[in-house]
């Protein structure tokens, strides 16, 4: 993100080293909002009438994705406008790429 002056700035807040990610116990630090960006009340919810039920993990409540949530997830931000009209940043999940 460009400051006043017009220098890239990292604007996310988090940690300077991926070990300080894996190590660090600071839930939804820096995580991208993904499937769910708030509480499911009571963990339930139906869509074209079939019924699921997701992780509790927040008082009764599904917050930010369950325990498995976005925060947990290594991923690479892929900037890629050619792909989609309607889409300029595109997150791969690192567990669905081969190196």
């Amino acid at each position: 993100m460009p400051d006043r002056e017009g220098s890239v700035v990292d604007i996310v807040l988090g940690f300077g080293s991926l070990e300080d990610w894996a190590t660090k116990n600071a839930p939804y630090l820096g995580a991208v909002v993904g499937r769910v960006g708030n509480r499911i009340n009571q963990g339930k919810f139906s869509l074209d009438g079939k019924d699921y039920a997701l992780a509790i993990n927040n008082g009764g409540h599904h917050l930010h994705g369950g325990n498995a949530g976005f925060d947990k997830v290594g991923c690479m931000g892929v900037c890629a406008p050619a792909l989609s009209p309607r889409a300029s940043l595109f997150i791969i999940p690192l567990s669905l790429l081969q190196f």
